[in-house]
C-alpha cells in the first residue's frame, strides 16, 4: 500500500491554494479552468488551505469535480495554532488567509518535495503540466517578474537591507516551489518574521503585498524567472501576449473596467461551469455575457 501511495504522489501535480468561504466563487472558477485545460495524464492533487469553508461548500465542490482527474484535499486551519506554527506573537492569530501559503511545509506530507502555489483570482488557459515540468535551475522558487519590476520600486528600505535596488522583484501569485529546499532553509518562518519586523517599510512601500514583501527579501536572487505568460495581468496597458495563466490581481478584476474584455470573458466562461454562475450582480453579468456570446474563446 505504501508503494502504491508513493507512486501516486510521484505521478501527481501538487497544487496549493488558499481560500475562505468568501473566495470560493473565485476558487471554484480557478479550479474549473485548471481541469478543463489539463490534457496530460498526471493526477491533479489540490490542497485548499482554508479557514471556515463550510462542510456544505466542501461537499458541493467535491461533487462538482467528482468525475474529473483531480483530488481535492481540504486543509482546515485553526487560526489559534498559527502563531505557534510560525513562532510569532499570539496577537497574529487572526492573520489574513493571504499568509496561509506559508503553512504549506507544515500541512503537506514530507514526501511531497515540489508544489505549485496558485492564487485563486486567476484562470488557467493552458495545460498546467507545462509549468510543472519547468526546471528550477537550482533555485528555491520559480516566479514571474511583478509589474513593479525591481526591489527598488517595491521595497522602500531595500538599500538598508543590503538589497540591490536593481534586483528583480517577483509576483507571488504563481509560485513553483522546491519544497525540500524551502523546508531546509526554513523560508516560511524567515518570511513572516521579516514581514512583521518591517511594518513601517511596508506601509511606506507603493504597493501593499502581504507576504510578497518578505518573500522577495528572503529569496532575493534565489528565484528562477518564468516567462510572463505564466502570470499575466490583463490590464488595458499590457502588451499582447498569449497568456497561459491570467491573474486578475490588484484592480484588474473581471468586474472592474481595467480588465480587458477578452479576459473578462474567460473568467465568465469558467465561472458559468461552477455552482456560482449567479453569484455576481446583474450589472456585471450583463456587461460580461453580452460580449461573451460573440467571442470564440471556448477551448
Amino acid at each position: 500500500m505504501a508503494f502504491m501511495m508513493d507512486n501516486l504522489l510521484q505521478d501527481s501535480i501538487h497544487i496549493v491554494c488558499c481560500s475562505d468561504e468568501q473566495y470560493m466563487p473565485l476558487t471554484a472558477t480557478m479550479l474549473m479552468s485548471l481541469v478543463r485545460n489539463h490534457t496530460s495524464h498526471e493526477l491533479l492533487n489540490v490542497y485548499i488551505i482554508n479557514n471556515g469553508v463550510s462542510q456544505t461548500t466542501q461537499h458541493n465542490i467535491d461533487d462538482l469535480f467528482s468525475s474529473e482527474n483531480i483530488v481535492i484535499n481540504w486543509l482546515s486551519v485553526d487560526p489559534k495554532q498559527i502563531p505557534s506554527i510560525l513562532e510569532i506573537s499570539d496577537q497574529y492569530e487572526n492573520i489574513s488567509c493571504h499568509y496561509y501559503r506559508l503553512l504549506t511545509p507544515y500541512l503537506l506530507s514530507q514526501k511531497i518535495t515540489k508544489v505549485l502555489y496558485l492564487d485563486v483570482d486567476l484562470v488557467i488557459l493552458k495545460d498546467i503540466s507545462d509549468l510543472w515540468k519547468i526546471d528550477f535551475n537550482n533555485h528555491i522558487v520559480a516566479a514571474t517578474q511583478d509589474f513593479l519590476e525591481s526591489c527598488g520600486n517595491a521595497i522602500s528600505n531595500c538599500i538598508e537591507l543590503g538589497i540591490d535596488p536593481r534586483a528583480k522583484y517577483f509576483n507571488s501569485g504563481v509560485l513553483l516551489i522546491d519544497l525540500k529546499k524551502w523546508r531546509e532553509q526554513d523560508i516560511s518562518k524567515k518570511v513572516i518574521r521579516c514581514r512583521l519586523s518591517n511594518e513601517e517599510a511596508v506601509r511606506a512601500s507603493s504597493h501593499y503585498s502581504y507576504d510578497q514583501f518578505g518573500l522577495n527579501i528572503i529569496l532575493v536572487n534565489q528565484w528562477h524567472v518564468l516567462a510572463p505568460q505564466w502570470n499575466y495581468s490583463p490590464g488595458p496597458e499590457k502588451s499582447d501576449i498569449s497568456p497561459s495563466i491570467v491573474h486578475y490581481y490588484g484592480d484588474v478584476k473581471p468586474w472592474k473596467p481595467k480588465c480587458k474584455e477578452e479576459f473578462r470573458q474567460h473568467f465568465v466562461y469558467y465561472l458559468n461551469q461552477t455552482l456560482y454562475g449567479d453569484y455576481f450582480n446583474e450589472e456585471f453579468k450583463a456587461l460580461s455575457i453580452e460580449s461573451y456570446r460573440s467571442l470564440s474563446i471556448c477551448p
